[in-house]
């Protein structure tokens, strides 16, 4: 009986690996590969090692790769009749890539829902806590002129009390923190608390970009706007809230010390550049220099209500009347949501 015992727990992780490998093959629209599989029975976890995925149709450009996936039981929440797990990945790292095969108009802009069957089937527990370290999500062009890879690093995820074994008594008893270097120069701060088990969405969330390096953005403006930006920082102030099907917050972006590259006196660059001058200049509040608004958020998730012109108004009352404080207002909680209109 021991000498069974041993050699099944010796068999167990190429039986393990055969069963993921399987799984994603399984898959019609991507192709995955688990490297290894390492397996702890004293918590109840196994690991998959290596994995990459690739899209069916851009085979060029991984569509995910992780060094490591931890997957074990919480033991706690067991003991309570709860079966619950928790999901820790370290250096996980997402290509979004647009127009990768102009031939066949494919892309891989986004996550397809059969990729969501798959992850399931290979951790077939309610999540409770998730986590990242050291992650990064890229977004790639090489159709554009120039290329771009405009990328999240360094970025770290923690999300506890998912599936709701704790904490009942709360309106909103989950929390999610993002943070990550954004466009290799600033940081993001992303916090949001938000209650699982509604049918709606039902979440207060917080998010801050600061010090991003607009120079590091210039092969974007290039690439869509057909001007170089030679010098200027960005940072965004977000809040939002959301209950009953309705929504309602604002995001308050800043431009400071903006500073665009001439081109020669012709053709659509110059015109561009010239005008994206022009409206700095006019836009930019002389005490602060800075061009910032505030663009009010407000409806359901059925139909939004994005306030433009309260953003226009905004830009000339900070460049004409007052700046902007770059900072949270602090005024959006779950209690104001109105309710969504049927």
């Amino acid at each position: 009986m021991l000498l069974t015992l041993i050699v099944f727990r010796l068999l167990l992780p190429t039986l393990v690996l055969n069963y993921a490998n399987e799984k994603l093959a399984s898959n019609k629209d991507y192709q995955g590969h688990i490297e290894k599989i390492g397996i702890s029975l004293w918590r109840g976890a196994y690991q998959i090692k290596n994995l990459t995925i690739l899209k069916v149709d851009v085979p060029s450009v991984p569509f995910f790769t992780c060094q490591m996936i931890d997957l074990s039981i919480e033991w706690m929440p067991l003991l309570r009749g709860a079966l619950v797990g928790n999901v820790a990945l370290t250096r996980p790292i997402i290509h979004f890539v647009k127009d990768a095969a102009k031939a066949k108009d494919k892309s891989q802009s986004k996550m397809d829902m059969s990729w969501e069957r798959t992850a399931i089937e290979l951790m077939p527990l309610t999540i409770h806590r998730f986590s990242v370290s050291n992650g990064e999500v890229h977004y790639q062009t090489f159709n554009t002129k120039p290329p771009l890879d405009l990328a999240l690093s360094t970025i770290s995820v923690v999300a506890t009390n998912i599936s709701n074994v704790k904490q009942r008594g709360k309106v909103l008893p989950s929390a999610v923190k993002i943070l990550a270097t954004c466009f290799d120069s600033g940081t993001l701060d992303f916090q949001m608390t938000f209650d699982p088990l509604k049918i709606e969405p039902t979440f207060e969330l917080k998010q801050t970009i600061q010090g991003v390096q607009l120079v590091k953005l210039t092969d974007f403006f290039e690439a869509y706007a057909k001007f170089k930006v030679k010098g200027g920082v960005f940072d965004m102030y977000t809040e939002i809230a959301a209950k009953d099907g309705g929504f309602l917050g604002y995001v308050k972006p800043f431009f400071q010390n903006i500073e665009v590259e001439k081109h020669e006196r012709k053709g659509m660059r110059w015109i561009w550049a010239e005008a994206t001058a022009a409206a700095t200049w006019l836009l930019t509040n002389p005490q602060k220099d800075q061009v910032a608004t505030k663009i009010s958020l407000k409806g359901s998730f059925e139909k939004t209500d994005v306030g433009i012109w309260k953003a226009v108004t905004g830009l000339l009352r900070n460049a004409f009347i007052r700046a902007l404080a770059p900072a949270f207002d602090g005024k959006v909680h779950i209690a104001d949501v109105p309710p969504a209109k049927e």
